[in-house]
């Protein structure tokens, strides 16, 4: 494990998007950061899945649920979505 890390939060309806960028970023800074994909809203099963299918492409998963993402950002529930606010985090 690499000292430095690129960290994307998504969750499902950012999905690809996320994934996109990731593997972009992977070709600049594979040598030198890691790469981590925290994913909350996503359903027990489904998330399990995407995280295999992230790590199978190189990327560290985390699966996050919405109370520790939640936790994280200080979220006070308004119209913006949880993983939207961890993203600045």
């Amino acid at each position: 494990m690499i000292d430095r890390a690129v960290v994307y939060v998504t969750d499902p309806g950012f999905l690809v998007p996320s994934l996109v960028s990731a593997l972009e970023v992977q070709q600049q800074v594979s040598a030198i950061a890691d790469i981590i994909i925290c994913l909350t809203g996503f359903p027990d099963a489904e998330g399990e899945r995407v995280a295999e299918i992230i790590e199978n492409l190189g990327f560290s998963a985390k699966l996050m649920s919405d109370s520790v993402a939640s936790d994280a950002v200080h979220f006070n529930k308004t119209h913006v979505p949880i993983s939207t606010l961890a993203r600045f985090f």
